[in-house]
């Protein structure tokens, strides 16, 4: 048994890095089909995920991280005062955002 474990690890090495950018396009696909009464996470444009509130969004940029090892992912909030005040106000206001670099 532990022998077709270190076969299966030893055969992980040869398999090609996965693309973040391609990870990101299919989440924000994946998250198109949710039912949008229900969105708790959404994605606008396909260039970020939006969440409601800030603990989605550190789940998923950490879960996003680990599946990378080493830090390719970015999160933010769009302030209501700060778009307010910057005449920015859009339908992504008041969300937290996951990016992919």
């Amino acid at each position: 048994m532990i022998t077709d474990y270190e076969n299966w690890r030893d055969s992980m090495h040869d398999r090609p890095e996965p693309d973040p950018r391609e990870l990101g396009e299919l989440i924000a696909e994946l998250v198109k089909w949710l039912p949008k009464d229900e969105h708790r996470i959404w994605c606008p444009n396909g260039d970020e995920i939006l969440c409601e509130n800030e603990q989605l969004a550190e789940s998923i940029a950490d879960f996003l991280d680990a599946l990378y090892g080493e830090q390719t992912v970015n999160t933010g909030y769009y302030d209501p005062v700060e778009d307010r005040r910057n005449n920015e106000m859009d339908r992504c206001t008041g969300w937290y955002y996951v990016t992919i670099n």
